[in-house]
């Protein structure tokens, strides 16, 4: 992970109030790869999945070397009521890439963008589903193109408390294995 990626990491963890949730330091390497990190809150209010997708919005787990991969999160009120969801800044979501079996990431969606950092609250309606899709060219953050090979992909809505990268929440996706070749 390149040092702006870093910065940007503990720059949004210090301003939500999870920097403990976030990782990214040296020691990432020493935890087994492509598990989250942590436990499921055992009745969760949400629900998020993430799924991938072609350009043609097929479902997809393997890519040519520059096709373009559209990630779409989903997060899903699972209550019969009105939750309120706190966000520490402007930002809604995000999306990382990092090779499969290791915790280096190659890619994530805000890398370069500028948040409001105000507290923010969003109302789900019971039930409600909100949808967020980001369309990806396969170029890493340092500008270079994706190599072929195995990778991982998140998507997180970015509630306090929902920690980026690998950390375990309701509001973060599973891990989804996805090819370049």
């Amino acid at each position: 992970m390149n040092t702006a990626t870093r910065w940007a990491i503990v720059m949004f963890c210090a301003a939500a109030g999870f920097a403990a949730g976030c990782s990214g330091g040296s020691g990432d390497a020493l935890r087994p790869p492509d598990v989250l990190d942590g436990e499921r809150k055992l009745d969760p209010d949400f629900a998020t999945t993430l799924v991938i997708k072609d350009a043609t919005g097929q479902f997809r787990d393997t890519f040519a070397p520059g096709e373009q991969v559209v990630f779409e999160l989903t997060v899903t009120n699972l209550r019969d009521r009105t939750v309120t969801v706190t966000r520490g800044s402007g930002q809604v979501f995000d999306f990382l890439v990092a090779p499969a079996g290791t915790r280096d990431i190659v890619w994530l969606w805000s890398t370069g963008f500028s948040f409001t950092q105000a507290i923010e609250h969003d109302v789900f309606a019971a039930h409600e589903a909100r949808t967020y899709s980001v369309a990806w060219n396969q170029d890493r953050d340092d500008g270079l193109p994706l190599l072929p090979g195995e990778y991982v992909a998140r998507g997180v809505y970015a509630a306090v408390g929902s920690g980026l990268e690998f950390h375990q929440s309701e509001f973060g996706s599973e891990l989804i294995p996805f090819a370049i070749r």
